[in-house]
């Protein structure tokens, strides 16, 4: 009899273990790292979807996309507007960015808006559909927006 609970306790605690060390979708842990601090994700997701990672908890935000940028290949910046901007790891790494300028109040396209690259010095100004793919960039490059009559 002491031998069978031994062996069972022994079984939980392996199952226990292996539980705490499953990988699940890097994009799934995204999703619940978003929903616990309140912040968002800026990604492309065929980049991150076959990426895995072994769940952390009771981490701070800073330590666990610390943890993130050490378990995968990208770097997980957060910006002051809570959005964390995913992009891959290399520093000089050359990315593509949808750029969609929207009135906050209104949420239409601010057409006519100016987009400026300040790492190349390329200006880009927001169309009808005020999408717009920007291409070879350098990942932590800074863009400038700007529109007549806003501050």
């Amino acid at each position: 009899m002491r031998i069978a609970l031994l062996i069972l306790l022994l079984a939980f605690s392996v199952n226990s273990y292996s539980q705490e060390n499953t990988t699940i979708p890097l994009l799934e842990y995204i999703t619940s790292i978003e929903l616990k601090n309140k912040i968002s994700f800026s990604y492309d997701a065929q980049l991150l979807q076959n990426v895995k990672v072994i769940p952390t908890k009771n981490l701070t935000l800073a330590t666990t996309l610390s943890y993130l940028k050490k378990e995968t290949a990208f770097n997980f910046k957060l910006l002051d507007n809570g959005t964390v901007l995913v992009s891959p790891y290399k520093e000089n790494a050359n990315i593509k960015l949808c750029i969609n300028v929207l009135d906050p109040e209104y949420n239409i396209p601010l057409i006519g808006a100016i987009i400026s690259n300040n790492s190349n010095d390329n200006t880009i100004t927001i169309t009808e559909d005020s999408l717009i793919s920007y291409i070879n960039h350098n990942s932590w490059s800074t863009f400038n927006i700007t529109f007549d009559g806003y501050n």
